[in-house]
């Protein structure tokens, strides 16, 4: 004669709904953090990004007029730190560049980003390896539960992280030619921030893709407690890893060299403007 065991039916009734989790967690992993990153099924992205343009280069005619005007105005003061061709030279570099800035994620960022995810794809994920927890029978039934609780948490946060980069991609896109018309400004250049937050959004699915893949092969050799309870901090670490790439890459001056190139450019036409004016005197 059996007798029923209200503890094994909750244990089985919580068991079940940390697994539909930890389900719908990898789901979403798998749609965006395995998968390379592709935004030519979204529609209307490029259309707004055609308008964005349009308005970054009515816009960059306006920053020439305020940058010209307030030369004029430092230069009456005397306080004044650049010249006349430096300022038009920087609008029109920064005009060419916001024409090209919308192919520097789609076509330059992703595709590195994506190469990486694909390789990683190739020696191979199994996200079913957190399975084999449940088979473990030296681990005890609470301990199970409260891991695949906390585990299956921490998946759905990293999928929803996954999410909410697609969308901020989409509107780094979006938004890179107004970024790229202000290099032209001293004050208000928002283009080195909008570098920086582009590498670390992009890479983003590359890093924690990383991360997630030693720890699922830590899941899945695992043989005791002390196993687990290292995987769970490796997920901390995995949630936690976008605001490290970006205090790197803000602390480090990353992503300046493409802004000092551009300077650096312009610099150079000032500088053979400058030696033709006086070659021509």
């Amino acid at each position: 004669m059996s007798f029923w065991n209200p503890i094994e039916k909750v244990n089985e009734w919580l068991r079940g709904i940390v697994q539909e989790a930890a389900n719908l967690g990898f789901d979403l992993i798998s749609d965006y953090m395995l998968t390379p990153t592709d935004f030519d099924k979204i529609q209307y992205a490029s259309q707004a990004q055609a308008w964005i343009q349009h308005l970054s280069l009515i816009a960059g005619a306006l920053f020439l007029v305020f940058n010209l005007l307030k030369h004029q105005v430092g230069q009456g003061g005397g306080f004044s730190r650049r010249s006349t061709p430096e300022i038009v030279i920087k609008s029109v570099c920064a005009a060419i560049f916001t024409t090209f800035s919308s192919w520097i994620i789609p076509d330059f960022l992703l595709p590195l980003n994506n190469y990486y995810v694909e390789y990683l794809a190739d020696v191979g994920i199994e996200t079913k390896t957190i399975n084999k927890m449940i088979t473990k029978p030296e681990l005890g039934a609470a301990f199970i539960i409260i891991i695949f609780g906390v585990f299956a948490v921490l998946l759905l946060i990293t999928g929803i992280q996954m999410i909410l980069r697609f969308s901020e991609i989409g509107m780094l896109i979006i938004f890179a030619p107004l970024a790229a018309i202000t290099m032209q400004n001293e004050e208000m250049n928002m283009f080195p921030v909008w570098w920086r937050e582009s590498i670390a959004t992009v890479f983003q699915q590359g890093f924690q893709l990383t991360i997630l893949w030693l720890i699922l092969n830590l899941f899945g050799s695992g043989n005791d407690a002390k196993d687990y309870l290292f995987a769970i901090g490796g997920m901390v670490v995995l949630i936690t890893s976008p605001r490290f790439m970006r205090g790197f890459l803000y602390s480090s001056g990353a992503g300046s060299a493409v802004v000092n190139a551009a300077g650096g450019v312009s610099k150079a036409a000032i500088y053979r403007y400058s030696m033709k004016k006086m070659m021509n005197k």
